[in-house]
């Protein structure tokens, strides 16, 4: 009797093991431990790394802080720098020539901050006529120092949204694609040929051929990707091996897409459904997030994906 009843209890526990192996079994791996590097923040965005790797710069959209975090020393700075004139920034990037470039959503410009001596410069302010800005929101740079950037205030609901190019050491702009809603997260592929830019009510990007000279040619548009059914992309950027990283804004995740617009991972934000943009370590082995729920930057290592075993794919821009 005793020895049927321990049998009975050793199966049971031989039939629990078994279920919770094979559950693991089809959960797959643990995913890596995501760290949170700075808190309490007010609607972080553009996330930028030094050419060093040693400093995290990031705006602020709900105040003039421009933080700072030294990766090396493990120090945060909130208000590293305040924008001057009321300015508030929503995205923001490192130039070809070592500094940091800020898209100021309130003051209407895009400014340039050398950051050893912290002085604040305006290098654009008008749009291709002459008239103010709308409200910059994300920018990018070509190899050469061309600047792309989005100018979307007050086009979610109506198709006024545009994107502009400023060439190396001028201040006029060139409208390089209007009637957007609301013309968010913007990239350029590798071989310097495609723009990407990121539609938020549409949940879509968008792919703009340019030329070597960066004009676009006629028909050069098109739907790149679609991110999600309920939410849009926000902040997005290219790995060195060709992916395309988009924060999907409501979805709490990082969508991996390849050249051909295939969306082939997406990983998991920690905090927060909303991330708004990222960009990598130097050693290529993390993601520096912001999220606006938690109003934190969470670091994420990069996950072993089936996506990754493959040879790395050489870019070719997509026709």
């Amino acid at each position: 009797m005793h020895f049927g009843i321990a049998a009975l209890f050793a199966a049971g526990a031989l039939l629990a093991y078994a279920s919770r192996a094979a559950d693991e079994k089809e959960a797959g791996p643990t995913p890596p431990k995501q760290r949170v590097l700075a808190s309490d923040l007010k609607f972080p965005e553009g996330p930028a790394l030094s050419s060093d790797g040693q400093y995290l710069y990031f705006v602020n959209c709900e105040s003039s802080a421009v933080s700072r975090i030294d990766l090396k020393r493990g120090k945060f700075e909130y208000e590293w720098l305040t924008l001057p004139d009321g300015g508030k920034g929503n995205g923001s990037t490192m130039g070809v020539d070592g500094f940091l470039y800020v898209a100021d959503h309130a003051a209407k410009r895009i400014v340039r901050i050398n950051t050893s001596s912290k002085q604040v410069v305006t290098i654009v302010d008008t749009n291709d006529e002459g008239g103010p800005l709308r409200g910059p929101n994300d920018l990018v740079f070509d190899a050469k120092g061309g600047l792309y950037f989005t100018d979307p205030a007050g086009s979610w609901d109506e198709p006024v949204g545009a994107v502009y190019y400023a060439a190396p050491g001028t201040r006029q702009v060139t409208k390089i694609a209007d009637k957007l809603r609301f013309p968010n997260g913007i990239a350029i592929s590798p071989d310097g040929l495609t723009l990407y830019v990121v539609l938020s009510p549409e949940h879509t990007i968008e792919a703009i051929d340019l030329t070597p000279n960066g004009v676009v040619p006629p028909g050069g548009r098109r739907v790149f990707a679609t991110l999600s059914e309920k939410n849009g992309g926000d902040g997005m950027r290219f790995s060195k091996d060709g992916f395309l990283y988009v924060a999907v804004f409501g979805d709490g995740l990082i969508a991996k897409i390849d050249p051909s617009g295939r969306i082939v991972d997406r990983f998991p934000v920690k905090g927060g459904k909303n991330p708004t943009n990222l960009c990598f370590s130097k050693d290529g082995k993390s993601i520096y997030v912001t999220e606006t729920q938690s109003n934190t930057v969470v670091q994420i290592p990069f996950p072993k994906t089936k996506s990754e075993r493959p040879t790395k794919p050489t870019y070719v821009s997509p026709s």
